[in-house]
């Protein structure tokens, strides 16, 4: 499979299979024999019994994040493709300042299957919720940031008010790690 992207000009994998998934170590070492980044965020399966506590709304602004900082074209990765599904969304819906109601109208497309795990559909309903306070605000889901090196409209991040400055930093500090060009600034 990582050959087929390789041959198909991917340049990054973001990896959502939890560390214990069988397939997780090949397919790191497969991505980068084949020249391609690999960064790896293990969501737990969302229907296992405690997944509700990896999906958070932290959790949601990190893989956006990742999603819009990784280079093009990105392949997310997840066993049946819920998760990865709700990851594109997530950012899907940050970089495009959706709503609530533009995202239930897109999940209706039978590729994006999030909606088929109940943790997960609660997980990106709870983030288009934030999403849509903060457009009542006129303001942007995140806050204040800027992408360097990716043809991506402004958008921006700022979770000061929410205390979650530290986690959103470790999160950023992954997409660096992954060779995703990042800024992070603040604007008045």
């Amino acid at each position: 499979a990582v050959d087929w992207l390789a041959t198909h000009k991917f340049r990054a994998v973001l990896n959502l299979l939890p560390s214990d998934e069988e397939h997780f170590e090949a397919l790191e070492s497969s991505a980068q024999e084949a020249g391609l980044q690999h960064l790896h965020i293990p969501l737990t399966c969302a229907d296992k019994a405690g997944a509700e506590e990896v999906y958070t709304l932290n959790q949601a602004r990190i893989v956006a994040l990742c999603v819009l900082g990784l280079p093009r074209p990105l392949m997310i990765v997840s066993k049946q493709m819920h998760r990865a599904s709700a990851a594109w969304v997530i950012a899907h819906a940050t970089r495009y300042d959706l709503s609530s109601s533009e995202v239930e109208a897109l999940s209706l497309a039978p590729e994006v299957n999030y909606r088929e795990s109940p943790t997960l559909e609660k997980w990106v309903a709870s983030y288009m919720a934030e999403a849509d306070k903060a457009q009542a605000q006129q303001r942007k889901v995140l806050g204040k940031i800027d992408i360097i090196g990716q043809e991506l409209e402004d958008w921006s991040i700022d979770l000061a008010a929410n205390g979650d400055r530290k986690n959103l930093l470790l999160g950023a500090a992954a997409v660096a790690t992954a060779g995703a060009a990042v800024l992070l600034a603040r604007r008045s």
